[in-house]
């Protein structure tokens, strides 16, 4: 007899499984870091509670590593998206000898993203709808009208966020490593397949429809496709086909039935519901344990997930003819959740729905997505190599210290220094309230002094005074709850930070180690975005409120499709007929470097707002000299002969992207001159020669789109649980007012 270990318990599929097992003679321990049901079967000997997969990937397979050791286990079951962080932590020596039943992460890799697997498809012969790779937003647009597309993540769940092309009403967020696909809408009848697979050989097959669903997504209610159907052969031929390459482990599939025969839409690399559909009699749990010679073929009755079919049906079977249609449903299939022989609490059932609706509200999402949140899988690396500390940050710093923040920007009146986290080694700044401070530093002159001031761009009279007198009464509130008493983490007076890929353990220690330090002091992130990134969500798990604060724009240029934009070339052309010349400064004389600052002046203070840092020709050359920033002017020869300087970039890159905080021109200049044009395009250029994307900050977003630029929303994250109860009500209030005020206007004029 075996001993086997389910991970993912929380699933009913694992519960559905553990009974297989136990009814096998076979002895089962479950494991999940959740509340789950599991954890009071009857089945199942001993259930574990261990740390999130997807937010501690390696402490999570530690643990599993101690109890497989610990318990001596023979098998390990992955049930959900915890088997990818299982087999990615197997690439590594002290994993690699864990008996997980799941073929390696390249091969699930294959078949969880849906380009990859729509590619082993068409390897395959397969049939399969035709299929686009989306990676900008310009491949979005370039789709061709006439087709009726569906839009779906290429790393997605329960078909949480697929939609029609025709029906969307939000762009998407697209990137390289976050694609979306797109696939020509086929009609037909869903059908899905579930089934095992040993050495390659299929050993447990069941094809199967969906009744009821969850909302667009997961099934509640599911019933058997008869072996003398016609589309069942060739499913069963399909799947025989897919274990041959998949080696042992669990997958699903859904398909579409067409007139031509059955078409394949993706594939679930874990148990699926259709593993409800095998009867007690067909053994289901030989499909893991033995190289069977032919597959178990599902003979059980209709299954259904009593409570989620009652919720989640609830609004629809108020219609008369669709109650029908429940009430037989639901009286034709047995509940999986309440076995005779194993009878779960009510209590039980009712402290997963409890917790589950606590950790949605917790986190801000909803009951889906709450359910798969610590373990899902979205093509991430198992530990971040991108941590590096920064030389120049350190000097740059350690000079800031000596001199003060107001040698280095007039309008910033804080402490800037060096926070030590393991191997980084962070800029931070340390503010206090009541300071007249530049946004950089200041939450209170980000959201009310700087919005006051641009409230003109609005265009509405009546709006611009409901809102200013909004402002001017969270002022009054900002002011009393002292939220500028603050500690900003990667924050070095620019407009944006580039922030290092930290993981949740760092992140930790860095929040415990400031609390400790600085206990009259909020600590916060600024320039915090979900673009390729898990630092959002690690800091809402670790309790920072996210706080909208501002658009921002990136630009794609690694690859070089920007350039196809028809206004990327006439930035181009213009510059190459000026009489402009380039030049790069690799140190800037004292004259350069108060021309330098001059030009970001013009341009960043007395055109846009009194409210940015206003640096100085110091800062500039500090930021030269120790290789922080690097410098590019735009020269003309002047009636003398000298070089005259009318427009100037000062940027740095880290972490993946390069980002450009000194910017100025000569605003006296014609506007036909071009300027900012050509600076874009010296910009763009130096991202794609460093192989870099460039986050092009916030304004002119328009301008940004037209050159292939993609919007963003960026946060202020805050962490204010030590802090007076004044302090959090009014970083409470400020929380709803930008997600509920100002989100929705950014929107409305196209963030």
């Amino acid at each position: 007899m075996a001993r086997v270990l389910l991970t993912g318990a929380r699933a009913p599929v694992t519960l559905e499984l553990a009974r297989c097992f136990a009814r096998g003679g076979h002895t089962v321990f479950s494991a999940d870091s959740t509340v789950n049901l599991t954890s009071v079967s009857n089945a199942v000997t001993k259930a574990f509670i261990v740390p999130k997969p997807r937010l501690e990937p390696i402490k999570f397979a530690r643990e599993i590593s101690r109890i497989a050791q610990l318990k001596q286990v023979d098998l390990i079951v992955p049930t959900c998206e915890e088997v990818f962080w299982l087999q990615l932590a197997a690439t590594r020596a002290e994993f690699a000898a864990l008996p997980v039943f799941a073929p390696e992460i390249t091969v699930l890799h294959g078949l969880h993203h849906k380009w990859r697997f729509f590619s082993l498809l068409e390897s395959l012969g397969i049939r399969t709808p035709h299929t686009r790779l989306l990676q900008t937003q310009q491949d979005l647009d370039a789709l061709p009208k006439q087709t009726r597309w569906i839009l779906k993540p290429a790393y997605s769940r329960f078909a949480a966020q697929t939609v029609l092309l025709s029906e969307l009403r939000e762009r998407p967020r697209i990137t390289r490593a976050q694609p979306w696909l797109a696939q020509e809408f086929v009609a037909g009848e869903e059908c899905c397949v579930f089934a095992v697979s040993n050495n390659g050989h299929l050993t447990a097959f069941t094809l199967y429809k969906s009744g009821w669903r969850a909302g667009r997504g997961a099934s509640v209610s599911f019933a058997r496709v008869p072996s003398d159907d016609p589309r069942f052969g060739a499913a069963l031929e399909i799947a025989a086909r897919l274990a041959t390459h998949l080696g042992s482990g669990q997958f699903g599939l859904d398909m579409i039935a067409t007139p031509q025969g059955l078409s394949v839409l993706e594939c679930n690399p874990r148990a699926t519901s259709g593993a409800h559909l095998f009867a007690i009699s067909d053994q289901l749990e030989r499909a893991y344990l033995e190289d069977l010679p032919a597959p178990i073929i599902a003979t059980g009755q209709p299954a259904k997930l009593g409570v989620p079919m009652l919720l989640y049906a609830l609004p629809s079977i108020l219609e008369l003819d669709k109650f029908n249609t429940w009430q037989s449903a639901w009286s034709n299939s047995r509940d999986v959740l309440r076995e005779a022989s194993d009878p779960l609490p009510i209590s039980q059932t009712l402290r997963v729905l409890t917790y589950n609706l606590l950790e949605a509200i917790r986190l801000r999402c909803n009951l889906i997505a709450v359910t798969t949140r610590d373990l899902e899988w979205n093509g991430e690396a198992l530990e971040s190599t991108d941590n590096s500390p920064s030389s120049a940050w350190t000097a740059f710093v350690n000079e800031a210290r000596v001199r003060g923040t107001q040698a280095f920007a007039e309008n910033v009146n804080c402490e800037l220094t060096l926070l030590h986290a393991g191997s980084l080694e962070l800029p931070i700044t340390i503010a206090r309230a009541g300071q007249q401070n530049a946004y950089v530093v200041s939450p209170r002159t980000h959201y009310v002094d700087y919005a006051l001031d641009e409230l003109s761009e609005l265009g509405n009279s009546r709006l611009e005074a409901v809102l200013r007198g909004l402002l001017h009464a969270l002022g009054a509130v900002l002011d009393y709850g002292k939220v500028d008493d603050m500690v900003a983490i990667s924050n070095a007076l620019f407009s944006t930070n580039l922030h290092p890929a930290f993981t949740l353990e760092q992140l930790a220690q860095i929040t415990r180690d400031l609390k400790r330090l600085h206990p009259r002091s909020t600590i916060a992130f600024r320039s915090v975005h979900g673009r390729d990134s898990r630092l959002p969500e690690f800091l809402v798990e670790l309790g920072y409120r996210l706080i909208p604060a501002r658009s921002v724009t990136f630009v794609p240029t690694r690859d070089g499709a920007y350039q196809r934009k028809r206004d990327v070339k006439q930035d181009a052309k213009l510059l190459e007929r000026s009489a402009y010349t380039v030049r790069r400064i690799a140190q800037p004389s004292a004259l350069e470097c108060q021309r330098i600052a001059a030009l970001y002046d013009l341009l960043y203070i007395r055109k846009y707002s009194r409210h940015n840092p206003r640096f100085t020709s110091a800062m500039i050359e500090s930021a030269a000299r120790t290789g922080l920033l690097e410098f590019t002017a735009l020269e003309r020869e002047g009636d003398a002969g000298n070089a005259i300087m009318d427009g100037v970039i000062g940027c740095y890159a880290q972490h993946g992207y390069l980002t450009v905080p000194i910017l100025g021109y000569d605003t006296a200049l014609p506007a036909q001159t071009g300027l900012y044009r050509m600076l874009s395009s010296i910009i763009s250029e130096q991202a794609h020669d460093r192989g870099l994307d460039l986050h092009a900050s916030s304004g002119v977003g328009r301008f940004k789109r037209s050159r292939g630029g993609e919007a963003e929303l960026e946060y202020l994250a805050v962490y204010a649980a030590h802090r007076p109860l004044k302090t959090r009500a009014a970083f409470f209030l400020l929380e709803g007012l930008m997600t509920w005020v100002a989100v929705p206007l950014l929107k409305a004029r196209g963030l």
